[in-house]
């Protein structure tokens, strides 16, 4: 029946409106009148009247939108009295509200558009901004994009027309959609760099295929792209592709606080008990940057400063060689203490002379405080305590020697001492040999090692070796060559290259031809088709 009267109805307004004329025609009229004239048949219909045109109802968006917020466990704190919302994050510190949606048409405000607002597919309503204007989420402001021809993003806060090429490193690019390049120039891809963040990268497969200072890198981003890696102290910003790269992420791993990169160790400070890198190479241990873990006993290490001179420490310190066991000796800035002043090598109260005088600290057994005494070059010693900044140096299962401890890549021993290697084929310890009276071509004898002091009266002096040739009765001092050549041994006394592991042995010549004769304890004899002085 409804359908029925809707239908009826307009046929009796219009039957009506067609018998008003034809009654009223029939009726005398007033004088003075003219007749109504009718012009069209009366059959005809008559349009119907049109509404008069009304203004656009202009809404506004819901009380709490933009209003700074927090998302938690059960919610977020935005005002809904008047529609949903959503904190959505707009950098890395702060959430602002925003009117959820599912269309155009559930936005409060009719100007604004229901927009994706993150990548997990949340909408939002956006204000539309046109080129030139102040875009970015803080301000719930979106470019026209694709709206207009040539598109027009924001770009650092402002609305910019995107380029014919399209976009270019840094810059904002579309959300991929199965193509990597997005609208980001040839040889880019488009990556997330933060939450809703997409910037245009480099992709490489070397660091080669980077700018100078870049890297190419696959671990923050899981693609293959071009990074700024900055390492501890350095700056860094997702947004501007710097992301903090440690050399050793496993054990020294690094993270961004307040944009700068930041150790996630927990740093000991100068003086402090630290422990060492079981990398020998990687001094800093768990100190603060800048110092070094050293040890000051077998089971114990504090950070030192290092120096390579007094103007590196400060002025109640000296720079001293730190003995750093068990066979790494360190130059370091330390407190220094006499000659029978108290030290402490825990407080970094080291023995230190200033001369050739060479200190240790004496301690009593389960003390940290002991007495500054004098200690030399080759004294017995049960263990690196006794020894001051020398090492204990074994000659024997029972024999130890205090020595100095060198590097054979880079040797300096006092005195023009040898650096030798202590330890099973040319292994550690290495420790400076001291030097002895013998010189070239003179007879000499091994080290003596068997009592309270080392026996330095047969050593050869400076870089000399003390060899005893295969058969020889006794050693002679010999200058060594890193091989057997030609010319390995010439010089103005005549001599005769003998072979040895890793060098060569220069042999003094005294064949009848050479007119040289020997001395120093030596005699001529034939040694491998050649007469030398053995």
């Amino acid at each position: 029946m409804k359908h029925r009267s809707v239908w009826w109805f307009p046929f009796l307004g219009l039957w009506m409106a067609w018998s008003l004329p034809m009654v009223l025609t029939g009726c005398p009229q007033p004088s003075g009148t003219e007749e109504t004239v009718q012009d069209s048949a009366p059959n005809e219909p008559q349009p119907e009247p049109q509404p008069e045109p009304q203004p656009e109802p202009v809404g506004k968006p819901p009380k709490g939108v933009g209003v700074d917020c927090t998302q938690g466990p059960r919610g977020n704190n935005c005002d809904t009295s008047e529609s949903p919302m959503l904190c959505l994050a707009v950098d890395g510190t702060k959430s602002v509200c925003y009117e959820n949606c599912t269309a155009n048409a559930k936005c409060m405000d009719p100007n604004e558009k229901c927009l994706e607002a993150n990548s997990e597919g949340l909408r939002g309503c956006f204000i539309l901004a046109k080129k030139g204007d102040a875009c970015g989420p803080a301000l719930r402001t979106r470019c026209d994009e694709d709206l207009v021809d040539p598109p027009v993003y924001c770009v650092e806060g402002k609305c910019t027309e995107r380029p014919k090429d399209g976009w270019d490193v840094g810059q904002s690019c579309r959300p991929p959609r199965g193509n990597e390049q997005s609208d980001c120039k040839a040889g880019l891809i488009c990556v997330e760099l933060a939450k809703t963040n997409y910037r245009c990268v480099k992709s490489c497969n070397a660091t080669t295929d980077c700018p100078n200072g870049e890297v190419c890198w696959d671990e923050p981003l899981g693609k293959k792209v071009c990074l700024i890696g900055s390492k501890e102290g350095g700056p860094c910003n997702r947004d501007k592709r710097q992301f903090c790269k440690s050399d050793d992420p496993k054990n020294y791993p690094l993270t961004c606080r307040a944009d700068k990169c930041e150790s996630t160790v927990a740093y000991v400070k100068l003086g402090a008990a630290c422990q060492k890198d079981i990398d020998p190479t990687k001094k800093q241990g768990n100190c603060e940057p800048g110092l070094y873990c050293l040890g000051v006993s077998e089971f114990e290490s504090r950070c030192h400063k290092p120096c390579k001179g007094a103007s590196d420490c400060p002025s109640s310190e000296v720079c001293a060689l730190h003995p750093n066991p068990p066979n790494d000796p360190e130059q370091a800035c330390v407190i220094p203490v006499k000659k029978d002043e108290a030290c402490n090598l825990l407080d970094r109260k080291y023995c230190y002379s200033g001369t050739t005088q060479i200190l240790r600290c004496k301690r009593e057994e389960n003390k940290n405080d002991g007495l500054c005494i004098e200690v030399n070059v080759g004294d017995a010693c049960v263990n690196k305590d006794g020894c001051g900044p020398m090492s204990c140096i074994p000659f024997s299962a029972t024999n130890l020697y205090c020595l100095f401890p060198c590097n054979p890549n880079t040797p300096q021993c006092p005195g023009n001492g040898t650096c030798a290697a202590f330890g099973q084929n040319g292994q550690p310890p290495f420790a400076c040999l001291p030097n002895g009276p013998k010189k070239i071509d003179q007879a000499c004898k091994a080290i003596k090692a068997d009592g309270p002091k080392i026996e330095t009266s047969e050593l050869c002096e400076g870089s000399l070796l003390c060899a005893v040739p295969q058969g020889a009765a006794g050693g002679v001092c010999y200058q060594t060559v890193p091989g057997c050549t030609a010319t390995a041994c010439q010089g103005t006394v005549k001599r005769v290259c003998i072979p040895i592991q890793n060098g060569g042995l220069c042999a003094k010549d005294c064949s009848a031809g050479s007119g040289q004769t020997c001395d120093g304890g030596t005699a001529c004899k034939d040694f491998q088709q050649a007469k030398i002085c053995l």
